[in-house]
């Protein structure tokens, strides 16, 4: 476990969000490990993608939840992701990031 857990993780790196669906264990990936280890939500893309467009949009992500005390990180992303489809980025890189865990967050 990490002592102590942060509640939230993101990462910027290509796929690293992606996850394999096991019979016996269900899912697997990075995600998984983070939350086992008690982190609360975890973010990530799930496909390979730039990643300095990754990078802006996880910097974004965290400066919008952290201004907005009632904002969940989960709408956050979700506005964020409009916004950025909205201006143009194609639909491939805007909705890359994804988000695991609570979505009370």
């Amino acid at each position: 476990k990490l002592n102590p857990a942060p509640a939230i993780a993101v990462s910027a790196a290509c796929d690293t969000g992606q996850t394999f669906h096991s019979r016996a264990d269900g899912r697997l990936g990075l995600e998984r490990a983070f939350l086992l280890a008690g982190t609360t939500h975890y973010a990530a893309p799930q496909w390979p993608v730039p990643m300095i467009q990754v990078q802006e949009m996880s910097a974004r992500l965290f400066e919008r939840w952290l201004a907005n005390p009632n904002a969940t990180i989960c709408g956050t992303l979700a506005d964020l992701t409009a916004e950025y489809e909205a201006g143009g980025m194609p639909r491939w890189i805007a909705r890359s990031l994804t988000s695991f865990g609570l979505t009370s967050l």
